[in-house]
């Protein structure tokens, strides 16, 4: 299981959060994929009462809430069974969510008529969800032209201009990304690394540690405001 920057924002929830002009408006989720390294993804493992589950379900609906078995990190014993947010697909979403499409087009697909993620994001400008795996071809073509514009974007950020580290179509969202960096910062530097090298934006190629190389402003963007309390690790 690897992290991938290639979930779609969530919308109306997140508005202040993500760039939709610069495509920086990824979450984070799971997908199955091979090892990079021994020792794999280093997850929190938390527990919340059965009662609150509902309300969990609710705020992650757009992903696959996965049954794994959670491993210790230290005595590699089974912690037991847990939960874990993965990578869907807009299909299964609407197919559970969207009003529009359940009802068979009786009702507008907008987010008024039916609030779900995938109509509120289309409000926005935004097709979809997720962003599924780009071919290999895509892959290789997306990391060579990063490579090429690297010494560019670097000094555009250093400068204090956003800057896109690839031709990806979607990009991390910078304040979430920084919450996100912050709070594996904290669980120490063993986390911190895991983070860094087993979290892939959407190529499926590029570590988030070559992302924040290449765009070192993100640790030092400020959320707004109203999201401090949310977003700061």
């Amino acid at each position: 299981m690897e992290p991938i920057g290639g979930g779609g924002s969530r919308g109306a929830d997140t508005q202040g959060e993500e760039d939709i002009d610069s495509e920086e408006a990824s979450q984070d989720n799971v997908e199955t994929t091979i090892a990079h390294g021994s020792s794999g993804l280093l997850a929190t493992y938390f527990e919340i009462p059965g009662d609150e589950f509902p309300a969990l379900a609710a705020r992650e609906a757009e992903f696959e809430l996965t049954a794994v078995i959670a491993i210790d990190d230290i005595t590699r014993q089974p912690l037991g069974a847990a939960i874990l947010c993965t990578a869907s697909t807009d299909d299964a979403y609407k197919a559970r969510y969207c009003v529009a499409v359940r009802s068979g087009g009786s009702v507008e697909a907008s987010a008024d008529a039916c609030g779900c993620v995938a109509c509120t994001l289309r409000g926005f400008g935004e097709p979809r969800i997720w962003f599924p795996p780009s071919s290999s071809a895509e892959v290789g073509r997306q990391a060579e032209e990063a490579e090429d514009r690297y010494t560019v974007d670097h000094q555009s950020e250093v400068a204090g201009q956003s800057s896109a580290s690839s031709s990806l179509s979607v990009l991390p969202c910078r304040i979430y990304l920084r919450h996100c960096m912050l709070a594996a910062i904290s669980l120490g530097p063993e986390a911190a690394a895991s983070f860094l090298d087993h979290t892939f934006l959407a190529d499926r190629r590029t570590t988030l540690r070559r992302h924040l190389e290449r765009n070192p402003g993100i640790m030092h963007e400020e959320p707004p405001a109203s999201l401090v309390d949310r977003y700061s690790g």
